[in-house]
């Protein structure tokens, strides 16, 4: 029963993850990378509002809420640049299974910084990570007899997206290490506000909105944070983090079976062994 309870859980974090990547893209469809980053947000603040309770009972390290923030505002700016690659044209099948490959940040991080020992199996994931944003960047529309890499804008954006995750799950594994992971997640929402401010200042969204696109953007951010609070609640249930977390890597998976079904995205070969390779890993980078 227990068993029971921390896969459904898993389960229940792919599924709202999967869904996000396509609200994210319905929502970019409609709305600047600036309007939806302020949507998002709001949507992603709401399950941390059910988590006050538990976290003002808490007694917390100042370093671990620090962290615990910081983490939060590498999060937005990963958040932001995801928004602007699917505005720039970026397909979600393509997008979501790239950006998912933020683990390999975070592996490098600790081990050049943080004196981690990767895995052999975190070695292979590497290896898969590297030639599958290769196969990713291909100009498809290049004859096969001479094979390019184009780094469009939304590419660039979409890297910039993996490298900002990369680093709020480092903050994220610091703060854990201090704070309980409801705190931690918590500050990681409080943490998407400032930039988000910082953002509207620099570029004011207009109030003229269509309602579906604003929709889409919240309920993006909703899922993503329920998503979050999903795999929290795996773990409390026993679920291992060396099985939860790449178990719940293959995420893309959904975004990818959705976006060609219901948003009508096209791929080609490479872009579907690609795929393929990022979400192999995505799973082995996200072993513990």
């Amino acid at each position: 029963m227990k068993r029971a309870g921390w896969l459904g859980l898993t389960i229940a974090a792919i599924g709202l993850w999967g869904l996000y990547g396509i609200a994210f893209k319905r929502a970019s469809d409609g709305l600047s990378a600036v309007a939806g980053q302020l949507l998002s947000t709001a949507g992603l603040l709401l399950p941390a509002v059910f988590l006050i309770g538990p976290v003002t009972r808490e007694r917390h390290s100042t370093a671990g809420l620090f962290i615990g923030f910081i983490s939060g505002v590498c999060g937005a700016l990963g958040n932001f640049a995801l928004l602007a690659s699917l505005g720039a044209g970026g397909q979600a099948a393509i997008v979501f299974p790239l950006t998912a490959l933020y683990p390999l940040v975070t592996v490098v991080i600790a081990v050049l910084f943080m004196r981690e020992r990767a895995r052999r199996t975190q070695v292979i994931g590497i290896a898969l990570a590297i030639l599958a944003v290769l196969m990713l960047s291909v100009d498809v529309s290049a004859s096969y007899a001479r094979v390019e890499l184009k780094f469009s804008n939304a590419l660039l954006y979409a890297f910039a997206a993996l490298v900002a995750f990369g680093l709020a799950a480092v903050f994220q594994k610091l703060a854990t290490n201090r704070v309980s992971a409801e705190t931690a997640f918590a500050t990681f929402a409080a943490g998407f506000i400032p930039p988000s401010i910082l953002i509207l200042f620099l570029e004011p969204v207009t109030t003229n909105l269509r309602l579906a696109p604003v929709l889409w953007a919240i309920a993006g951010g909703l899922l993503n944070g329920l998503g979050v609070l999903a795999t929290l609640a795996a773990y409390r249930r026993g679920g291992k983090a060396s099985v939860v977390t790449p178990l719940a890597a293959v995420y893309p998976m959904i975004t990818v079976i959705l976006a060609v079904v219901f948003l009508g995205e096209k791929l080609v070969a490479v872009q579907i062994a690609g795929i393929a390779l990022a979400l192999i890993g995505g799973v082995l980078l996200s072993r513990e």
